[in-house]
């Protein structure tokens, strides 16, 4: 986009009608993948401060319960996914950037 501009080819309206959805687009992956980042580091100190209570100890009930708060808690699934490979984070963001800078 840039190469057409600064050839002549593209008249700076154009340009600008082009740019600014670019923008938005890329405004609103970096918001989700930084949303998505903070909730999953929320997601995963809590399972680890679940699991890292004194749970060896309690009583069979407080264990049950402690089980049950960590399935709610989605402790199996880790990372949120977008893909069955893809996961939502900064270092996705900074993938697609890349993407679309070398296009």
């Amino acid at each position: 986009m840039l190469k057409y501009y600064f050839d002549g080819s593209l008249t700076p309206t154009l340009f600008l009608k082009l740019l600014f959805p670019e923008i938005t687009y890329l405004f609103h992956l970096y918001l989700t993948c930084y949303l998505f980042s903070i909730v999953n580091e929320q997601r995963e100190s809590m399972n680890f401060a679940l699991y890292s209570s004194n749970w060896t100890d309690m009583s069979i009930k407080f264990k049950k319960l402690l089980l049950l708060t960590m399935r709610m808690n989605d402790a199996e699934n880790l990372k949120m996914k977008i893909s069955m490979k893809r996961i939502v984070n900064m270092e996705m963001f900074a993938d697609v950037r890349k993407i679309n800078i070398l296009i």
